[in-house]
């Protein structure tokens, strides 16, 4: 069903919304409760969703206008251990704890023709967004929601360190 889903069927024209702001992102709230939150995202041409996670929820994100870059990376299984010198000496030592070793899961673009990009906690759940030729357009729906007042599921943000060739990949919690 969520596969289906076109820019009419959620009551969203394009050419009513002014990309006249130089706000990168703009969010149409849909709905939203303790079990679920719908939204509808758009991204100005060149411009992105940074790195982030959606910790413990499943996410489901459908195109209905333009086309995003999705880069998504996941938590790799059964790794221990500390990142490579290389990685660490650029980070400022009471920040090394903040580096979390993922595993890089995908990186395509989809447009409004494309099925829904799903993350579950175990796979692309720390992923980016970037608008391609031209603004962008995606339903998002997380379940369950964000729980900010017990701390739970907190939306982090994340940088890729750069200069990796590893198979297990770094992000730095700034």
């Amino acid at each position: 069903m969520m596969n289906n889903i076109k820019d009419k069927d959620v009551n969203f024209d394009m050419s009513k919304i002014s990309l006249e702001s130089e706000t990168p992102v703009s969010y149409i709230d849909i709905y939203e409760d303790p079990v679920m939150t719908m939204a509808i995202f758009i991204i100005r041409d060149g411009c992105k969703i940074p790195l982030h996670d959606h910790p413990g929820m499943y996410g489901f994100c459908k195109v209905i206008h333009g086309s995003a870059r999705m880069k998504s990376f996941s938590d790799p299984q059964n790794f221990i251990g500390n990142p490579p010198e290389n990685i660490a000496s650029k980070i400022r030592p009471y920040l090394r704890q903040s580096i979390k070793p993922v595993v890089l899961e995908e990186e395509s673009i989809f447009s409004s023709d494309d099925n829904c990009c799903v993350v579950t906690p175990n796979h692309g759940t720390y992923h980016e967004l970037v608008a391609v030729n031209g603004p962008v357009a995606f339903l998002d729906i997380l379940a369950p929601s964000y729980d900010h007042s017990s701390g739970a599921r907190i939306c982090q943000y994340y940088e890729e360190i750069k200069g990796q060739n590893e198979e297990i990949k770094h992000l730095e919690n700034p």
